[in-house]
């Protein structure tokens, strides 16, 4: 069953991933909902230890039974059936929010897991990848963020891994990365071939990564990385470095872990 956040965090949440409302990219700190929360960072006092002491509206980030990343082992193995993608090829809106490189998606791309339709909202990345497999760390990980009509959040992880080749799905993406604060670039993005073929998946209850550590997303990460070249996994570094949330507890929840054959 997906799990809903409640309305009064929603707007907080999307800021937080750079997203004020669907179709809307705006950098952290603009906007009416985000002027009125402390500043946050990946380090320092401001820094993830510290996240649920620097706003009221942050406390999830600290008392919360349901964050997220985690570390994504001893799984229980279900079939599941593969998330459906329906996304469709445009212009996105690139900008830099000052934690991340965030790539706004136009209306129109949808996930379909679990029995509901999410609409795409964005992309952005995290060095190095914030969930783990088994202890395993990736150069890069990407977060597809979807939402329902009536205001469920979902977040797709794709993992990057390097590869011998240039990945020409992900260029114009990693091309955008290097935008300045308070600018945007708009690539044509294929969001579809952005991800790899096998669509198998780990299932969790979780959270957002960032501050207010809204908790309530279904959490859907491939198993299965892309392969990028060395190159543009620089590209991500140089924009951003060690700007992922530590591991949190699990709190017994559950993983469950893919094992269909592709369906």
């Amino acid at each position: 069953m997906l799990m809903r956040i409640r309305s009064r965090h929603l707007a907080l949440a999307l800021a937080a991933t750079g997203v004020l409302a669907l179709g809307t990219a705006v950098p952290a700190g603009a906007g009416a909902g985000a002027e009125a929360h402390a500043k946050w960072s990946y380090s320092g006092p401001t820094g993830p230890a510290h996240w649920g002491s620097l706003d009221p509206a942050y406390a999830a980030c600290s008392d919360g039974r349901a964050q997220s990343p985690v570390n994504l082992r001893q799984a229980t193995r279900k079939p599941l059936r593969n998330p459906r993608f329906r996304y469709v090829t445009g212009r996105a809106a690139v900008f830099n929010n000052t934690h991340t490189v965030v790539a706004d998606a136009r209306p129109g791309s949808t996930m379909s897991v679990g029995g509901s339709t999410f609409r795409l909202l964005q992309i952005h990345f995290h060095v190095h990848s914030e969930h783990e497999v088994n202890g395993h760390i990736y150069p890069v990980e990407v977060h597809f963020v979807h939402q329902t009509k009536s205001g469920d959040l979902a977040a797709l992880g794709v993992f990057v891994r390097r590869g011998s080749s240039t990945n020409r799905a992900w260029q114009p993406y990693v091309r955008s990365l290097d935008v300045a604060p308070g600018k945007s670039v708009h690539p044509r993005i294929n969001w579809a071939a952005m991800l790899p073929r096998d669509r198998a998946s780990f299932r969790y209850h979780g959270s957002l990564t960032t501050p207010p550590c809204t908790e309530g997303l279904t959490w859907v990460v491939l198993t299965h990385p892309v392969r990028l070249s060395a190159k543009q996994i620089a590209a991500f570094r140089a924009a951003y470095a060690d700007n992922f949330r530590p591991l949190q507890p699990l709190h017994g929840r559950t993983i469950l872990l893919d094992s269909s054959r592709g369906r």
